[in-house]
Parts: structure tokens; C-alpha cells; sequence
């Protein structure tokens, strides 16, 4: 990593529909595995809040802005851009910091 680059931590923070949890997590198994594997990743991980069983948060930490934006581009991460729609109650809200 070069002097110019930061890691970056990614929060993205999934509201669901009612009745959804099952289909979030059917609908992430193959993003994390897939991107745990992605060149530039440290973590990868999806939480679900403890006081509203709707409520997720992916927490990402990259290498780089680069290796980020590369993950953005592979077909796993489209698939489930395309999917998880149809079952968020709100916007997805993703905060980028860099590390």
C-alpha cells in the first residue's frame, strides 16, 4: 500500500421488510464467502442489531478506494445489489471512513 492510500471501513446499514431476516441471509452467504476471497479485503462481515431483528449492517474493511471499487464491479456483488432490493423497507445508507 502506498503512502497516498488508505484503508477504508465501509458501513452499509440495511433496513428490512418485515419478515425478511431469512432472505437477507440466504441472499448474502455467497457475497461474503465470494468477497472474503476478493484481492484488497480484511473483513467482511454482516450484523444484525440486537433490539430490531430488521435492522443489518455490513462492516467492510479494504485495502484501498481501488480494491473497493473493483469489489463493486464482480458479479457476486451485482447479484446481490440486484436482489436485495425487493426486500429493504428504506434505502440502503453506506458511510465510508477512511482507516
Amino acid at each position: 500500500m502506498s503512502g497516498s492510500e488508505n484503508m477504508i471501513l465501509v458501513l452499509a446499514y440495511m433496513k428490512l421488510k418485515e419478515g425478511k431476516k431469512v432472505d437477507l441471509l440466504e441472499i448474502t452467504k455467497e457475497l461474503i464467502k465470494k468477497t472474503r476471497l476478493e484481492n484488497g479485503n480484511i473483513s467482511y462481515n454482516l450484523f444484525n442489531d440486537s433490539e430490531d431483528e430488521n435492522s443489518f449492517v455490513m462492516v467492510e474493511q479494504w485495502e484501498s478506494k481501488d480494491h473497493l471499487n473493483a469489489h463493486m464491479e464482480i458479479e457476486h456483488f451485482k447479484k446481490f445489489a440486484d436482489a436485495v432490493g425487493s426486500i429493504l423497507a428504506e434505502d440502503l445508507d453506506i458511510k465510508e471512513y477512511d482507516i
